[in-house]
């Protein structure tokens, strides 16, 4: 036999019910605050619905989804008022946790994003004090320096101006987050591209390095996301050259089924399929930095901006073959 809700919740058939009134069905309190005012409005033709706190007899407190509606007969005339009581206390229960969930990862993240900012600014300072005076050490003291002096001073500069890089690498990661979002522009990226060519003149022309452009067309999105992507994804290409090769870096567009596809090419010395899954991790670094420069945050940054712009960054790459990374970004015109 089944048992009916009625006895659930409240201890006593459904029968018990049939020929009382909307008052004697329910408690005085939350009748007058909360049933009466939705039958009231359902009476007048409105679908009324809202969350309700109830303490019943059998079950104790639960969270209760009231529904009442107008109740039509089949020519369209309303007969009386239609009531659905549905228990999304677990429901809600869930979305309370997750709802607190959410707010602490966000206070710490806040938190975290501050710590960094206040600590980045206040560590600069000093790293730029450090940097002055070993070079002044190193100017005007030079004749009092042996080759080991000499040596040490420039290991102690070299190893400042790689904290300052990872700091200023760190604030760029940071404020991709709490940057406003402005609105979207018509970006010409042959222009965009030239551009951070030029940002990156001396970096090309002491790796010897040609950098081809486009033609690209433009697109609808956030100019100032797409150039630091493009910025860090060309001067990556740069950066992982192949020993003996002059680094070549192409930069192409195309567009499908709504997509724009914005790649960086390179003749470099490439990735193993097998560790792409690491890449785009913040300080993730697949090669030593005696070989390499950089703090890992580079294709971490692109990922994020590829995201923020509603798509994607993918990779395509081989040892020794190169490597092309691309950002989609879907739903372009």
């Amino acid at each position: 036999m089944r048992t009916s809700a009625r006895e659930i919740y409240w201890g006593e058939p459904n029968d018990k019910v049939l020929g009382r009134s909307w008052a004697e069905n329910f408690p005085a309190e939350p009748y007058e605050s909360v049933v009466r005012p939705l039958f009231e409005l359902a009476r007048a033709g409105q679908v009324a619905r809202r969350l309700v706190d109830f303490d019943y007899p059998v079950r104790g407190r639960r969270t209760i989804e009231m529904l009442m509606q107008p109740a039509l007969d089949e020519e369209g005339h309303q007969i009386g008022v239609l009531y659905c009581g549905t228990d999304v206390t677990d429901l809600e229960t869930s979305r309370r946790e997750l709802q607190r969930v959410a707010d602490e990862l966000s206070s710490a993240n806040h938190s975290l994003e501050q710590f960094v900012r206040i600590s980045s600014h206040d560590l600069r300072e000093p790293l730029n004090t450090i940097v002055q005076f070993c070079n002044l050490i190193t100017a005007e003291q030079a004749t009092r320096l042996d080759d080991s002096g000499r040596l040490y001073f420039s290991q102690v500069s070299a190893g400042a101006a790689r904290m300052k890089t990872m700091l200023d690498d760190v604030l760029a990661f940071v404020r991709l987050d709490e940057a406003p979002v402005r609105a979207p522009e018509r970006v010409d990226l042959d222009r965009l591209a030239g551009d951070v060519s030029v940002a990156l003149t001396a970096q090309i022309q002491n790796a010897g390095a040609q950098v081809e452009i486009g033609p690209l067309g433009s697109v609808t999105s956030q100019a100032t996301l797409l150039s630091l992507a493009l910025q860090n994804l060309v001067s990556n290409a740069i950066k992982f050259m192949a020993p003996g090769r002059s680094p070549v870096v192409k930069i192409a567009a195309t567009r499908a089924d709504g997509e724009l596809r914005l790649s960086v090419s390179d003749n470099g010395i490439g990735i193993d399929a097998r560790r792409f899954e690491e890449l785009g991790t913040p300080f993730r670094r697949l090669h030593s930095r005696r070989k390499y420069e950089g703090t890992g945050l580079g294709l971490a940054i692109c990922r994020r901006i590829a995201e923020q712009l509603g798509g994607r960054l993918e990779i395509e790459s081989a040892p020794g073959q190169g490597s092309v990374f691309t950002v989609v970004i879907c739903g372009v015109d």
